[in-house]
């Protein structure tokens, strides 16, 4: 799993921009079971209690600059995208659903209004309740957990 965090833009109804380059340039660079980040994912999950390894300075073709990658491992990763709840599975809506696969594809509230013909209003309020259903406190947490739970979409 590779992840970036940044603004994309949105042409043509399909999101361009540095950010999806380097969050596709990132994931290919990981190997299989590892999650493996950009240094500014590394500073938004600040205080999340994940643990990273350095992964050295990578250039990617077409992308200007040099990134610092970091992993975390399959075990850390998986502890952190757990939720925490008594009494059985977490259930999302379907409305739920496809809003934290477009949060984990690295959409923004407004672009996901727009793909969703939602206000971007109601897309904050899909986005809060899908991380207090999973008690996560960012949109890297749902990532990762969408990753891993693939069969419940």
């Amino acid at each position: 799993v590779g992840v970036h965090a940044g603004e994309c833009e949105v042409g043509d109804g399909r999101p361009r921009g540095v950010a999806l380059h380097v969050a596709s340039s990132v994931m290919a660079a990981a190997q299989p079971g590892e999650v493996l980040v950009s240094g500014t994912v590394k500073d938004l999950v600040v205080g999340s209690g994940l643990e990273f390894s350095d992964r050295g300075v990578r250039v990617f073709a077409g992308i200007p600059g040099s990134w610092t990658l970091f992993a975390t491992g399959p075990e850390q990763a998986a502890a952190a995208a757990e939720p925490v709840r008594a009494g059985g599975a977490i259930e999302l809506s379907r409305r739920e659903r496809e809003v934290a696969q477009l949060v984990a594809r690295g959409l923004s509230n407004r672009e996901i209004a727009q793909r969703l013909y939602l206000s971007e209003r109601t897309v904050d309020n899909h986005v809060h309740r899908i991380l207090d259903k999973l008690g996560f406190d960012s949109r890297v947490q749902i990532a990762t957990w969408l990753a891993r739970n693939e069969h419940l979409n």
